[in-house]
């Protein structure tokens, strides 16, 4: 029986570690973000945009799927301008972490072994000391 990991385990154990590193970026400590389900659901928030910058090509690509993607979920109106502004402010500030996503994206098309891409996408993910404990558990 292999140990590898498979591709769904890569993209959680990704996701944990992108929301470390921009809860690291947005100056977040491990013992605020676990014990505020607010800050979680802020850095989630980011995570989503973060996801969607780096599975398109174009920020506007990155609006109408988010878009797409509030109405289902949540239904009703929007802002899509406000929708616009946090695109570019999360691509303005999370690049380590768009870039990770696309890659691993673009490298599990590749069929690149699913272990060999977590290691390279985090390399160049800033994530703060107190996130140790949890995130030895991601690697």
């Amino acid at each position: 029986m292999s140990n590898a990991m498979s591709k769904d385990e890569l993209l959680e154990k990704l996701k944990t570690l992108l929301r470390f590193s921009i809860a690291t970026t947005l100056k977040i400590k491990a013992p605020d973000y676990s014990a505020s389900i607010e800050t979680q659901n802020a850095v989630n928030n980011c995570l989503t945009v973060v996801m969607a910058i780096g599975y398109n090509k174009a920020l506007y690509e990155a609006v109408d799927d988010l878009s797409e993607y509030y109405l289902a979920f949540w239904g009703g109106d929007f802002d899509r301008h406000k929708l616009e502004i946090e695109v570019q402010r999360c691509y303005d500030t999370f690049r380590p972490e768009i870039v990770a996503f696309a890659s691993m994206h673009e490298m599990n098309e590749l069929n690149v072994v699913p272990d060999d891409i977590l290691n390279f996408v985090s390399a160049d993910l800033e994530i703060d000391e107190s996130y140790d404990a949890l995130r030895s558990d991601y690697q």
